[in-house]
């Protein structure tokens, strides 16, 4: 029977809630600095794409390899 272990850390949500809050800031700052330079739709889109992943995959990285529980064998 396989049990789960409680989380490493108790406030690993905030943490995670707070990595997506700045992903969305900095894929807003992307998509507008994009557009502002002159770009079309097209180019704003892949920016602000562009600019949330590259917070978001660190934050579910670090979710899924450094916070999740573990599971162990009884």
């Amino acid at each position: 029977m396989a049990r789960v272990a409680e989380p490493a850390l108790p406030g690993s949500g905030a943490v995670v809630q707070l990595g997506y809050a700045v992903a969305v800031l900095l894929g807003c700052a992307a998509a507008n600095s994009a557009r502002d330079i002159g770009g079309g739709w097209v180019l704003s889109l892949l920016a602000g794409v562009g600019g949330a992943a590259a917070v978001l995959w660190p934050v579910r990285w670090s979710l899924r390899f450094l916070l999740r529980p573990r599971r162990f064998r009884v």
